[in-house]
């Protein structure tokens, strides 16, 4: 017979792998990063750059969203989209998230007269820290704005 603590310690150690992993992707990524921004500096074509910068926030969110969406999984009733969580914070998010793709794209396609432009001028959003928690937040929605529901 298992003892209920041997539970307990594979679960505990199944979270720390876990997050050994995720700490593993999050160091890898900044270590690509570190080299598109090399190669942005010789080559000038800052596209690699950007998709990382895009991508990168929204995978760790996914990726920390993981355990609660296994849990999801493991329970019974039928799937449903929480689509006023997915709006009314994913929208905002997904935003601030591509914002430095706006900034940077937009206003060569468009013109440089754009409200947003205007207003981003000031450094508000060209912030790094505040691109990074918008895609986190974003990733992190994406699993979480999906449940499930019984069906009673």
């Amino acid at each position: 017979m298992k003892k209920p603590y041997f539970k307990e310690a594979i679960r505990c150690i199944s979270y720390f792998l876990y997050v050994v992993f995720v700490g593993c992707v999050i160091f890898l990524g900044s270590i690509i990063e570190l080299k598109f921004e090399l190669l942005t500096a010789t080559t000038g074509n800052n596209t690699p750059q950007f998709i990382l910068m895009l991508t990168l926030p929204v995978i760790t969110g996914i990726l920390l969203a993981i355990p609660g969406f296994i849990a999801k999984l493991k329970s019974n009733g039928n799937w449903k989209i929480d689509w006023a969580k997915l709006m009314g914070i994913g929208l905002p998010a997904f935003y601030i998230t591509i914002y430095p793709f706006l900034y940077f794209v937009v206003p060569r396609v468009v013109g440089d007269s754009m409200f947003y432009s205007r207003i981003m001028m000031g450094g508000l959003f060209i912030n790094n820290t505040l691109h990074t928690i918008g895609g986190l937040v974003f990733g992190y929605l994406i699993l979480s704005a999906i449940h499930k529901e019984n069906s009673e």
